[in-house]
């Protein structure tokens, strides 16, 4: 029996991994990906420096930071650590109720996440695991865990905060136990916190991320899957008369909910799907909860829905070098797209047509260009009537999640048409 116990997480752990493994170098980085990208490979004084700067906490771009320096091809390197925490997600789930390990297999949002270089899978697991150090009493190691997932994400702090606070007044903690819980959690965090705050005030007085809609809940449901699940492990948890287990994720949700309120740009559709995981994690080993779980996996693998395929610049510098000819290349998110487009390096685009036929036009005029090479968002692009005069749509190329163009004058003639692209 015991051997059993410990088979079947580390089975579930190995599919876990090899689910996550299969989408790892499907697609080139995108946005947060190659910011990410960016800082990991720089030296150790210049990688520090730049991860305290930012407006998340430093823990993660540390991480990829190592990660980076393995023998391997960069995009698989940084993207291991997401899918090793996915794989050990599944695994503490799978311990404690096996179904619900098998249960979060199903669950495409979060595996889809599993497959980048961003911290969401690592937030989830270290907020279960939070959880179940504080269920053990466990104060040091809680402080460790905490003090951790605080470092790896902009509300890591918040929703680790939340989680000890839903769940430590249900424990008897004591003077001894609240000094083991805070000083690594002090230890961990006091050295970035001054300028995360600093970066963090000035993002909530204009954040970036628009506030969350339905929709982005509708996206953390899963189509309806993980809605069910939920609905499921709640009903269970209240017949069987252990709401105190509900605290962690309520709370988490009330943090989530609570900062879209106030108009805190907060990206649900990726913070929020550490919901299902914690809720999960409340299943154990009796009759109920083995069935609750089962009937999770079977709803989230018949509700769930394909995850839209990223923006892949890999493949807009690959239609570009296909022109055989240098062009200035004007980029939506430049900085990031530099990853790919070092040389030259891609100018600042923009979001808005307007903003895209204004940087057309400003790059001709100063660069004398017959050609330019425009990567924008879909539906974002100028209609042909509205671009500066002489410019036109030469070539259009087939890139996942973008919209590239070959734009140029009389004078813009590739001929014949390169492997990528094709006449509009």
């Amino acid at each position: 029996m015991a051997r059993f116990r410990l088979t079947v997480p580390l089975v579930v752990a190995a599919t876990a991994l090899a689910l996550a493994l299969s989408g790892i170098g499907a697609h080139g980085f995108w946005f947060d990906e190659a910011y990410t990208a960016r800082l990991a490979v720089l030296d150790w004084p210049r990688l520090i420096a730049g991860a305290v700067r930012d407006i998340h906490p430093p823990g993660w771009p540390l991480l990829a930071g190592v990660f980076a320096r393995l023998p391997m091809p960069t995009e698989w390197a940084l993207r291991l650590p997401s899918a090793i925490c996915f794989a050990a997600l599944t695994g503490v789930l799978a311990a404690r109720c096996a179904p619900a390990g098998v249960a979060l297999l199903f669950y495409t949002p979060l595996l889809d996440q599993a497959s980048q270089a961003r911290p969401y899978s690592a937030l989830s697991l270290g907020l279960v695991v939070l959880v179940q150090l504080v269920e053990r009493r466990w104060w040091l190691p809680a402080g460790v865990v905490a003090g951790l997932t605080a470092s790896l994400h902009a509300l890591g702090g918040a929703l680790a905060a939340a989680v000890l606070i839903a769940t430590v007044p249900w424990q008897r903690i004591g003077r001894a136990g609240l000094v083991r819980l805070a000083i690594p959690t002090v230890a961990i965090c006091g050295w970035w916190f001054p300028s995360f705050a600093a970066s963090a005030g000035a993002y909530i007085r204009s954040p970036w991320y628009p506030t969350s809609q339905l929709a982005d809940w509708w996206i953390v449901a899963d189509a309806g899957g993980a809605a069910f699940a939920a609905a499921l492990v709640v009903l269970a948890l209240l017949f069987g008369r252990e709401r105190s287990m509900l605290a962690p994720a309520l709370a988490v949700a009330v943090v989530l909910v609570g900062l879209g309120a106030a108009g805190v740009g907060v990206e649900i559709r990726k913070t929020g799907l550490v919901l299902l995981p914690l809720l999960l994690a409340t299943l154990d080993g009796t009759l109920l909860c083995r069935a609750v779980g089962v009937a999770s996996a079977v709803a989230m693998l018949a509700l769930s829905v394909r995850i839209p395929d990223r923006p892949d610049l890999r493949e807009a510098h690959a239609v570009t070098l296909a022109l055989q000819r240098e062009v200035p290349v004007i980029s939506v998110f430049a900085s990031e797209a530099a990853w790919y487009f070092r040389a030259p390096a891609p100018l600042p685009s923009d979001r808005f047509p307007a903003g895209i036929a204004g940087r057309l036009g400003q790059v001709v005029e100063a660069q004398n260009a017959d050609c330019i090479v425009s990567v924008a968002l879909p539906g974002t692009f100028p209609e042909e009537a509205d671009l500066p005069l002489p410019l036109r749509t030469v070539l259009h190329a087939e890139v996942t999640g973008l919209d590239v163009r070959l734009v140029g004058t009389e004078g813009c003639v590739v001929a014949p048409t390169p492997l990528g692209w094709h006449e509009p």
